[in-house]
Order: structure tokens, then C-alpha cells, then sequence
């Protein structure tokens, strides 16, 4: 272990962290292997801030910030409540075909934080070959009671600051010239690059607006996700204000943690569940590795579910090489789904489970959504661009889409390929997917 705190705060930058080992003690269980552990057992609110200062010219760059070589985990986090960390790289050198150890190893996870009370920054880092780049994990119970502002503001349970994660870079390895893996287990590998989890409590607080160091919100904007097997996963942190946003996802096909079988495992780009609302996916660019050799794809780029009261925003994206572009299993119902692209999909819009997300446009508002025509590998409903739309034990008439136009204003194209499976099946007809006559886009009134 490098550095280890207990009750106190923690101000280091510029520092190296390399072959953080675990040793395991009488009773077999393992523990150290941490370039940084910081632990927190009382009711102050601890700092561990490890960002370079940013004190004249020039402005910080990677090389001043604390660099994490072959730890098992780079920083643990019991309880802390700021954690602010810029300029660092987590990056290991593990090459293993197994996908699970039954002891820790190098490169399991860059940051992880379990606390009841937060405050995250994570800027300009980068996470190379680790199996988890950042865990957030909020625990309400059994954990300390929280006091913030002088104690203005007391509670048992999650009090929520803010999260904040721009301009990181999270990949297999530190620059993009590795080879997809053709369906063979890789060695090198990113599991998950960004887990935000939380049971959803009655002891939820988010923190108003002037306490805290934060703006209660959850910024996940223009970071890269390259070759990972899943990309950002917000499960879920109740009701707390969710922003992703701008962010470059790449998600290669899972064969490490697939069980042996023929097919990868599941994986998605952006995947948001058990959110009570207050969550938006925009503007992101997402692809997968679908191809007309390769069939057996399992991933949905864009995934929801299970997202109460009044669903999410989802607008804007752009969602190519994948099972699905975008799934919303069970109930959705009030997410608003509109201005997004689709190509080289088997199914651009997919409701699994019983999926629901309520009408989609207006007969004279905004449109719902772009299956592109003139720039995919083919044409919708042959070669990989199989189905517009796949209801699979779902209702797609209690999801009603209203279209304006898509592939460009001059080009409009609309769903007419539709599947369904299980049971409930009613797939998409030409009774639930309205068009205005003549055909018109409306993508200007869509997208900022």
C-alpha cells in the first residue's frame, strides 16, 4: 500500500504508485494493494484532493498528476466526502485470459468510492487496461450519519453533492491501435468504465443549491470510452439530476466474461436503470462492432430501464454497429426519445420486457427519432440493417411514434421494418408510427 489515511484529509499530487501487491492473512482473506486508501470512521467531512495545483502558466497536463502503475485497486474511499482527482493515470500491465480471479490483481479497479456522503471530480485522467475505471457505490445503511454546512443540514442515510467527470479517457490500452478481438477472449481489457450505484432509499438527500462544493448534479461530459466491454452505467441514485452528455463511446464485443459461450455477454455504451427521473443522454456518439460477419452481437448502445416518474430524455445521439441502438426495457413510460440516429443496427428502437415509453412527438411537433437510409452498409431491412423498430414481449401501440423526416431534409426516410417476439408482441405498424404528408424534417427544432 502507499498511502493509507484513517479520519484525516489527504492533499498529494505528483506521486507514483507502482506494483501495489495484496498479501492475504491467516484467515485467507486479502487486503493492501492500494496506491491510496483513505477511510473515514466518524461524522467530519473528509478531502482527498489530488489534483495538481492550478497556479499560473501553464495550465496542468497528465504528467503532474498522480500516476497508478499495476495496483490492484489505485485509490479506495471509505466514507470520504470530497474526492477530487485530475491529471492522474490508472493503468496496469495484467494480460490474463481469465476473466475472474479468486484473488486481487493488478488493474482491477482505478477509484474506488464507497461513501453515504460524495463529492466527485475526476478530470483529464486517463484508465488503461483495468477491469473498472471509477465505482461510485453510495451506501446508506450501515454506514455513518451525515452532517454538512456546519451541521445545517443532518440526516442518516446518502446525502448527494455532485459528480462531475470530463475529458477522461477510458480504453483496453493508452491509445486506440489495438485490434478488435474477432470473438476471442482478450487479455488486455475494460470491463466497465464508469459504475454510479445506489439503491434507491427513502434516506436520499440531495443537497440544495449553496451547501456542499458542488451543483447537485451528476456531469458525465466529453469523455472517451475506447474498446470497453460496457461504457457508463448509472443504476440507481434516486432522484439526483443526471447529465450525460457529448461523450465518444466505442464498445467492443465481450468474449472474457461471456461463460464460454458462442455469443459475448451483454454490454451497452450508456446504460441508465432504476433512475427516478431527472436524467438526460444526449448528443453521444456511439458504436459498436456489429458487421455482416458477425451476427451474434449483444449490444444495446443506448439502454433504459426501468426509469420512473416521467422517464428520461434521450436526443440527439448517434448509434451504429450494434444489436440494438437504443432499448428501453420495462417501464419507461414519459421519456422523451427524439432527434437520434441510427445505422448498421439489427433494431434501431427496441422494447424488451414489457417496454414502455408513452407517444413520442406530436402530429405537429417534434420528430422522433432518424433511421439513416443513404450512409449505412445497407439499406433498412437487408444486410445489417435487419429491423426499424423490434418489440420483444411488448406493446409498441402503447408507444406511438410521431416521424418528421430523417436522413436529411432533402432525403426523409420512415420505419417500415418492424419485428416482434414473445408475448405480449405487437410490434410497430403503420397504426403506431404517424407521418405527416408531405413528408417534412423537423431535426433543426430537435437538436442544439
Amino acid at each position: 500500500m502507499g498511502i493509507d489515511v484513517k479520519d484525516a484529509n489527504l492533499v498529494t499530487r505528483g506521486n507514483v504508485f507502482q506494483n501495489m501487491h495484496s498479501l492475504t492473512n491467516s484467515s485467507g482473506n486479502a487486503f493492501g494493494g492500494q496506491g491510496i486508501r483513505h477511510e473515514v470512521t466518524d461524522i467530519i467531512n473528509r478531502q482527498l484532493a489530488l489534483t495538481p495545483l492550478l497556479v499560473g502558466a501553464p495550465m496542468p497536463v497528465i504528467e503532474d498528476g498522480n500516476h497508478f502503475w499495476n495496483c490492484n485497486t489505485g485509490i479506495l474511499a471509505q466514507n470520504v466526502y470530497e474526492l477530487d482527482n485530475n491529471y492522474s493515470i490508472f493503468r496496469s500491465t495484467r494480460s490474463t485470459s481469465l476473466p475472474i480471479s479468486l484473488n486481487p490483481m493488478a488493474g482491477d479497479t482505478g477509484i474506488s468510492y464507497h461513501t453515504n456522503r460524495f463529492y466527485l471530480a475526476v478530470q483529464e485522467g486517463q484508465f488503461n487496461n483495468v477491469n473498472t475505471g471509477i465505482a461510485l457505490v453510495t451506501e446508506p445503511t450501515g454506514t455513518l450519519p451525515y452532517s454538512v454546512g456546519g451541521g445545517a443540514i443532518t440526516g442518516t442515510g446518502v446525502c448527494a453533492d455532485a459528480v462531475y467527470m470530463y475529458h477522461n479517457y477510458f480504453g483496453a490500452l493508452p491509445t486506440s491501435a489495438a485490434p478488435y478481438s474477432g470473438g476471442i477472449a482478450n487479455r488486455e481489457y475494460m470491463s466497465e468504465a464508469v459504475i454510479l450505484t445506489s439503491p434507491n432509499t427513502s434516506g436520499w438527500f440531495n443537497l440544495p443549491v449553496g451547501f456542499g462544493s458542488g451543483s447537485q448534479k451528476i456531469n458525465i461530459f466529453s469523455n472517451k470510452v475506447d474498446r470497453a466491454y460496457r461504457g457508463i452505467n448509472i443504476n440507481g441514485m434516486w432522484d439526483m439530476p443526471a447529465a450525460v452528455m457529448h461523450n465518444s463511446v466505442n464498445i467492443e464485443d465481450d468474449y472474457t466474461f461471456n461463460g464460454g459461450s458462442a455469443n459475448p455477454a451483454f454490454g451497452f455504451g450508456i446504460a441508465v436503470q432504476n433512475k427516478l427521473s431527472n436524467v438526460s443522454v444526449n448528443n453521444n456518439t456511439l458504436t459498436g462492432q456489429y458487421s455482416s460477419t458477425l451476427f451474434n452481437n449483444s449490444v444495446s448502445l443506448v439502454y433504459c430501464n426501468l426509469i420512473a416518474n416521467g422517464g428520461a430524455s434521450v436526443a440527439c445521439n448517434m448509434a451504429s454497429k450494434s444489436k440494438y441502438g437504443y432499448e428501453f426495457s420495462d417501464f419507461c413510460l414519459g421519456t422523451t426519445w427524439k432527434g437520434n440516429y441510427m445505422c448498421d443496427n439489427w433494431a434501431g428502437l427496441a422494447l424488451t420486457n414489457g417496454g414502455i415509453i408513452g407517444p413520442q412527438g406530436t402530429a405537429g411537433g417534434n420528430a422522433c427519432a432518424n433511421w439513416w437510409s443513404n450512409t449505412c452498409s445497407s439499406t433498412w431491412g437487408s444486410g445489417i440493417n435487419v429491423q426499424n423498430t423490434y418489440a420483444d414481449n411488448s406493446d409498441a401501440s402503447l408507444s406511438p411514434l410521431f416521424c418528421f423526416g430523417t436522413a436529411s431534409p432533402t432525403n426523409p426516410f420512415f420505419p417500415t421494418t418492424h419485428f416482434s417476439s414473445g408475448s405480449p408482441a405487437v410490434p410497430y405498424s403503420s397504426s403506431s408510427i404517424n407521418t405527416p404528408s408531405p413528408p417534412i424534417s423537423n431535426m433543426g427544432g430537435d437538436c442544439w
